[in-house]
């Protein structure tokens, strides 16, 4: 009886060496799969955040025909201010004559008036280039 006993308990401890041994896997397995999972979150975290700033930075792709379209009108428009310009010039060397030349003066408000704006629209397009997120470096 003696050594049934003791096979019984040798039994119960290689039993609970490998029941404790299973355990204690598990419990490594468990905490690797919880790492895993917490790593997993702050992939999808991540992958939140870029497709969120993908979606920003789509909303300002530029429409480059529309563009190139605008900047040949401005072009237009700076080769008649300028042209202007030169003629103003020219006139304005006659002296104190330019200042009684009524054709000369009404050439000047009208000028004005064109001009005021492409003014207020430059100085909107320099106000909008130094708020752009873009800008920033």
């Amino acid at each position: 009886m003696g050594a049934t006993l003791a096979f019984s308990f040798w039994t119960l401890i290689i039993t609970g060496t490998t029941l404790a041994y299973f355990i204690v896997q598990r419990v490594k397995a468990e905490r690797d799969l919880n790492a895993k999972k917490t790593e997993l979150a702050e992939v999808n975290r991540k992958q939140r955040a870029l497709a969120e700033l993908k979606t920003k930075f789509d909303g300002m792709k530029p429409d480059i025909a529309l563009i190139c379209e605008k900047l040949v009108i401005f072009g237009n428009i700076w080769q008649s201010v300028s042209a202007q310009c030169a003629a103003f010039g020219k006139h304005l060397e006659k002296g104190m004559d330019a200042l009684n030349d009524e054709e000369f003066r009404l050439q000047v408000k009208l000028a004005r008036k064109t001009c005021t704006p492409l003014r207020n629209g430059l100085t909107k397009y320099a106000t909008s280039l130094d708020r752009s997120p873009l800008r920033k470096s």
